[in-house]
């Protein structure tokens, strides 16, 4: 059920009243500014528009959101005031001096887009994941004695507008699109020795909701340049017109040697963790969360499928970089509202658990995490959005993979034999296998 506010009262404190029930305790506070992204000036009433992501107007992970979807019924919608209390000046979950109705509250665990407008400023679109109510914000308890002071569960979200002119850089904001880890098979590979692993092969998509292009350029990668010359650099568009650099390294391309063209090193992470609270963060963790790792993936970066129209229209989303020729250059890149896809039986796109017993030893549920640019290369809008989990429940039997032709594969064969979907999934395995039987004492 939509919930329309169309006063502007929220990023107030949230107010409790005492009755002859006692204290009725709010869910949890989701509050924020809203402020000029140059100045940190707030900026009263723009409006913001919530809704859930993926909606449920969703199709699956080729669906593109489109212009003014829901603009008159998004599932949230409040504005922002002119001055911040306690450094809010919007938020959902309280309304003033009334009782916080339950269905203003954003939930946790849930992905959220948030389209922010105001007269004054270029649209502002933001993408961001609630894990929860982490923080501690003030409440107004209204009972018997009067108005009293509380503190109560809260997350504070920001949101930065940016003016029409002036001079500033327009950055990118990479994220993972979570949807795609709906392209997912457990998968049985028979190995030359005449047994068996196991993996989760797994799609993976990265779009840009920035307000910039990211820009990737390769320099002295010709024949008969100098390789310790050679250098990749992001370029950064200004709003004037100009670019601004940031020397990656040389390091940050390199050749693909299965998909042979050029690739970013080291664009995204993937892994099955332990579905605990304490591994369910982003960050350093204790190493026995981690249950199995992919390698880090490199990708071709470019804009393979259009992911959000309204960016596209606002921030000059063109098709930058079309495949071809993206790959086959050292010119790459992620125009605004688009995304870059590596679906889940592409050569890389897996977590190999290991031999039955390793499968066996897995939980019933297991989280998967994919994290774009864990190196932290690049320069963007926000890194808070650059992770995505989700849990799935993995096997019960996982020598029933080995008897269904969907998720068999057989690597066991001279790779000169090999069809074109076992050259492009078995070099994982047979890798795998490989480093096992080195391990090995």
């Amino acid at each position: 059920m939509s919930t329309r506010f169309n006063t502007p009262p929220l990023g107030l404190p949230i107010v409790l009243l005492i009755g002859t029930l006692g204290l009725l305790l709010a869910p949890g506070c989701t509050r924020g500014s809203v402020e000029d992204a140059l100045s940190n000036d707030p900026i009263p009433g723009a409006e913001l528009r919530i809704n859930r992501w993926p909606p449920q107007e969703s199709t699956g992970y080729s669906w593109e959101w489109p212009r003014q979807l829901r603009w008159n019924q998004p599932d949230y919608f409040t504005r922002s005031t002119a001055a911040r209390f306690n450094g809010a000046n919007v938020g959902l979950g309280g309304v003033g001096p009334q009782l916080v109705d339950p269905e203003s509250v954003l939930g946790p665990e849930q992905w959220y887009r948030v389209r922010v407008d105001h007269p004054d400023y270029r649209p502002g679109i933001f993408y961001f994941f609630h894990d929860g109510f982490t923080e501690t914000c003030p409440y107004d308890i209204v009972g018997p004695a009067g108005q009293e002071y509380a503190e109560g569960p809260c997350r504070n979200e920001r949101f930065g507008l940016w003016p029409v002119d002036g001079d500033y850089q327009l950055l990118p904001d990479i994220i993972v699109d979570v949807r795609e880890f709906d392209d997912r098979l457990w998968q049985c590979a028979l190995m030359p020795s005449g047994s068996s692993l196991f993996g989760l092969r797994i799609g993976a998509s990265t779009a840009n909701v920035g307000v910039g292009t990211l820009h990737l350029e390769g320099r002295g990668f010709g024949i008969g340049d100098d390789p310790s010359l050679a250098q990749v650099v992001q370029k950064i568009d200004r709003n004037d017109g100009s670019q601004d650099e940031i020397d990656l390294g040389a390091d940050a391309f390199e050749l693909h040697p299965g998909h042979e063209h050029i690739h970013f090193r080291d664009w995204l992470t993937i892994a099955l963790l332990s579905p605990t609270p304490e591994c369910d963060t982003a960050g350093e963790r204790d190493p026995s969360c981690t249950l199995a790792r992919g390698t880090k993936l490199s990708f071709c970066i470019m804009d393979l499928e259009p992911f959000d129209a309204e960016i596209r229209e606002h921030y000059q989303g063109y098709q930058r970089y079309p495949e071809p020729p993206t790959c086959d250059s050292v010119r790459q890149g992620l125009s605004p509202g688009w995304k870059d896809v590596y679906h889940a039986l592409l050569e890389g796109q897996v977590i190999i658990a290991g031999d039955a017993d390793a499968m066996n030893a897995l939980p019933s549920t297991v989280m998967v995490e994919a994290v774009v640019d864990p190196e932290g290369k690049l320069r963007e809008l926000s890194t808070a959005n650059n992770r995505a989990r989700q849990f799935m429940e993995r096997p019960a039997d996982p020598m029933a993979l080995c008897d269904s032709p969907r998720s068999r594969i057989d690597c066991s064969g001279p790779e000169s034999t090999f069809n074109d979907e076992e050259r492009e999934m078995c070099p994982d395995y047979l890798r795998f296998f490989e480093n096992l039987a080195l391990s090995r004492p």
